[in-house]
């Protein structure tokens, strides 16, 4: 999939953005409406299917997007995205497997131009290198079991 969701992000973002500050509760949590705005958005824009309060998965799954909290409006996530799952590997807009999530499930060399940058990857499969790319340069690489943060475009990822 190699469709640019960060526009429509970054879009319903700046859409939602006034009425996301004002539904924030006590010590920042968002409401789940206003993430419900931007995975809308987000759909309309580049189809898929909504998988949980949060997600939006192509493919059978093969591929999710995880919206952070704190991808509406710039408000501060209520908690942090986490960890990749047993088996899957990931990419994170932030550092140190924070913001907006992709999860693959399958190996090859996936797109993540769906966030709007990469900022950590983790691999949490039990064997395989996951290698992020910049076309066709190498940007960084990650063995299983692990996390890192990467610097500079990151426009592939896969094993």
């Amino acid at each position: 999939m190699r469709r640019v969701i960060a526009a429509a992000i970054a879009a319903a973002a700046l859409a939602v953005g006034c009425s996301a500050a004002a539904a924030a509760g006590p010590a920042g949590a968002v409401a789940r409406g206003t993430v419900q705005q931007l995975v809308d958005a987000v759909i309309a824009e580049h189809g898929g299917t909504q998988t949980a309060w949060n997600e939006v998965s192509w493919d059978g799954g093969a591929t999710v997007l995880t919206l952070a909290p704190d991808a509406v409006g710039g408000i501060t996530p209520f908690a942090a995205v986490g960890s990749c799952a047993s088996g899957k590997y990931c990419a994170y807009s932030g550092s140190n497997l924070t913001g907006s999530k992709l999860t693959f499930s399958t190996c090859g060399s996936h797109s993540v131009t769906a966030l709007p940058s990469v900022g950590s990857i983790a691999n949490a499969r039990s064997s395989g290198v996951v290698v992020a790319l910049n076309g066709v340069i190498f940007v960084a690489a990650q063995d299983p079991g692990g996390w890192k943060n990467v610097s500079g475009t990151v426009k592939q990822i896969g094993c």
